[in-house]
């Protein structure tokens, strides 16, 4: 019963005229090639818009690239840190164990003081504002290179490698040990 209804509302739709589906099919073949769509090749001037703020010389280009630099080498500083601080916690981890069992025998098999309890409560604490620091870097790089500027995305790549090149270089080791976390500029790992 449906598709006879659709079928008189089609056929009496195409006997007001020709005029509105003509029209129809007009505006949606302007729409899809005009404007109306976000270009997706890169753009080679120095006027970017970035964050409602437009550079409009060669100064304030130059400023742009500059932050796009230091944003993405604070992302890797920011995973840097965080792959530290997992190294030495598994490390602070293990340390404890052994240290509470040897404890716990001397103690009669006791649960252990309040301020034990407290101390990794508020380490997740702060492993989590920095995972959402590192998050919210690497959203921000997203943002940044679909400004689609030549100069901002190469900006960028060059601060991730030198952020890369000064954080773990040589074998993988580098400064921190980052051989566990490598950091993605949309997705931070864990």
């Amino acid at each position: 019963m449906t598709s006879h209804h659709y079928h008189q509302y089609s056929s009496s739709s195409s006997s007001r005229g020709d005029l509105t589906s003509d029209s129809a099919r007009l505006a949606a073949s302007e729409s899809s090639s005009s404007g109306g769509s976000m270009p997706i090749n890169f753009d080679f001037t120095s006027t970017v818009t970035l964050f409602d703020w437009t550079s409009r010389n060669g100064f304030e280009y130059f400023v742009l690239l500059a932050f796009a630099f230091s944003l993405a080498y604070l992302q890797e500083y920011l995973a840097w840190i965080r792959s530290k601080e997992i190294h030495s916690s598994s490390t602070l981890e293990s340390a404890s164990l052994a240290g509470s069992k040897g404890y716990e025998s001397l103690n009669g098999g006791g649960g252990g003081d309040v301020k034990e309890n407290v101390f990794p409560v508020n380490r997740r604490v702060l492993q989590s504002a920095k995972y959402c620091a590192h998050a919210a870097v690497s959203y921000l790089l997203m943002l940044v290179v679909m400004s689609l500027n030549f100069g901002v995305f190469a900006s960028v790549l060059l601060g991730l490698g030198v952020g890369k090149y000064i954080f773990s270089s040589g074998g993988g080791s580098g400064v921190g040990g980052r051989r566990s976390l490598m950091s993605d500029a949309c997705h931070p790992s864990a």
